[in-house]
């Protein structure tokens, strides 16, 4: 099997991550969602390889329709973790959210940010970007999980 795993730590006012697979970590600042990871994906990789010079525009064209895992936890070889460049500083309103691609996948980042900016709690907020992944019409829906922290 594969799985992608992701971790958050918030210290001073900081926040580190370390992930490997398809696992986003954004804050929501303000009304926007703010993407700061990458993840594990063929898509991911060959845009880094083209902007490397590693492959040519046609072959990262071609490669960019591929969301599939190259890097993932139970993978023989398994070894690349993605980490923070640098701590991100957050501000008192940030929300930190942490979710698989089972949710990002299917629920859009404007419906996300509508629903993170509703006056209720946290847990609420998660349980109603589930329920999007649950009423989607979607056949090939993956697993999700969402992971919300306020400040």
């Amino acid at each position: 099997g594969c799985a992608s795993v992701g971790a958050v730590l918030i210290k001073n006012e900081c926040l580190y991550y370390a992930l490997v697979g398809n696992v986003k970590i954004c804050i929501l600042r303000g009304d926007t969602i703010i993407v700061l990871s990458t993840g594990h994906t063929i898509d991911v990789l060959a845009n880094e390889s083209f902007k490397n010079g590693k492959i040519s525009k046609k072959e990262a064209l071609l490669l960019l329709q591929n969301q599939r895992l190259y890097n993932y936890v139970g993978q023989d070889e398994f070894q690349d973790i993605e980490v923070f460049d640098s701590p991100v500083k957050l501000e008192k309103s940030d929300m930190v959210l942490m979710m698989s691609d089972g949710v990002f996948n299917i629920v859009t980042f404007k419906e996300m940010e509508r629903i993170l900016l509703q006056d209720m709690n946290l847990q609420s907020k998660a349980f109603q970007i589930i329920e999007c992944v649950n009423q989607s019409k979607l056949e090939d829906k993956d697993n999700g999980s969402i992971v919300i922290v306020g400040r």
